[in-house]
């Protein structure tokens, strides 16, 4: 379902429109039971409307993407990246997160690695351990989120993670693309081969008959001549 770039834009429309559903509908439902008042409704809507959009957006991208895309192919070098990454991840994290250090903007980087090294399945990985890290940071009051009202810190939270996982499923679908693409062209190449291949066999098994039937008729027109020579 995440293999094409109009996949993945239904996929975040249509969970935005679910989330926005379901916010206003779960709201007016604890409204109209008196359970919560009315008076900042569309400050809990949207509080409301985030949280869902966030989860959606990061782990049903996460789970969606080990289902139908897991990385399959692992050998000693890609292990050997995947914890480069990792570390290199964490070192970032650290620095940005809990030093307030301005290098968050670095992990973009690592993401777009991650995505074309092992795929949607890494990618969203990579966003899943990025997110959750500076998530529980300003949980805990820590990290450049943290500096923020609780519904700013929500709202960067959303867009954030909104934007990264369209960028990692959207390159995901692009490099899928462009692998489908070749091995097409390479089926297509191989297909063509074949086809001259045949071709030329056939060629060739017709010129060797039409020689030997020259030959044949040569053959003959000698043996008539002598005959004729004899007599």
């Amino acid at each position: 379902p995440l293999n094409t770039p109009r996949n993945i834009m239904k996929y975040l429309f249509f969970g935005a429109l679910s989330c926005l559903i379901n916010s206003h509908v779960g709201y007016l439902s604890l409204g109209i039971s008196k359970v919560i008042s009315w008076n900042d409704y569309f400050s809990n809507v949207t509080t409301w409307f985030l949280g869902d959009a966030s989860g959606i957006f990061l782990f049903t991208s996460f789970i969606l993407s080990w289902i139908f895309y897991p990385i399959l192919q692992w050998n000693w070098k890609r292990i050997g990246i995947a914890c480069l990454m990792i570390a290199l991840t964490s070192i970032i994290l650290y620095f940005s997160v809990y030093q307030n250090f301005p290098v968050f903007y670095t992990l973009l980087p690592l993401l777009i690695w991650a995505t074309f090294e092992f795929g949607t399945a890494g990618g969203t990985s990579l966003l899943v351990y990025i997110m959750v890290t500076t998530l529980v940071a300003a949980s805990r009051g820590v990290g450049f989120m943290a500096t923020y009202p609780l519904n700013t810190e929500l709202i960067l939270f959303a867009l954030l993670t909104g934007i990264l996982t369209s960028l990692v499923l959207l390159l995901a679908s692009t490099l899928y693309e462009r692998e489908k693409a070749d091995k097409l062209l390479k089926d297509y190449s191989a297909s063509l081969e074949n086809t001259v291949e045949k071709r030329t066999h056939d060629l060739n098994s017709q010129l060797e008959q039409m020689q030997k039937m020259q030959n044949h008729l040569l053959t003959q027109e000698r043996r008539s001549y002598i005959g004729e020579v004899s007599t």
